[in-house]
């Protein structure tokens, strides 16, 4: 299949809801606030389950980062194509 993209199966189930340990321990939470807020939300955040471990980050620093690697490789294919 020419330009299809193949799918994986995906199932949805609140944590509240999953009976037994979680398949994975990592979690992302997006929220839309200003810069003001991210340190009290944050702390909210802890106040509910102080075991969790919590990382704040604009989402430009998570595209930023998600690209990384595209872009380098980009840059090297394009640095060694040179001209014969």
């Amino acid at each position: 299949m020419t330009g299809a993209v193949a799918r994986r199966p995906a199932i949805y189930i609140p944590q509240s809801q999953f009976p037994g340990p979680l398949p994975q321990s990592t979690g992302f939470i997006g929220i839309r606030t200003r810069d003001t807020a991210v340190r009290p939300t944050g702390e909210t955040l802890r106040k509910i389950n102080g075991d969790v471990g919590l990382t704040l980050q604009p989402l430009e620093q998570q595209v930023r980062q998600s690209v990384a690697e595209d872009r380098l490789l980009a840059n090297l294919s394009s640095a060694f194509a040179g001209s014969d």
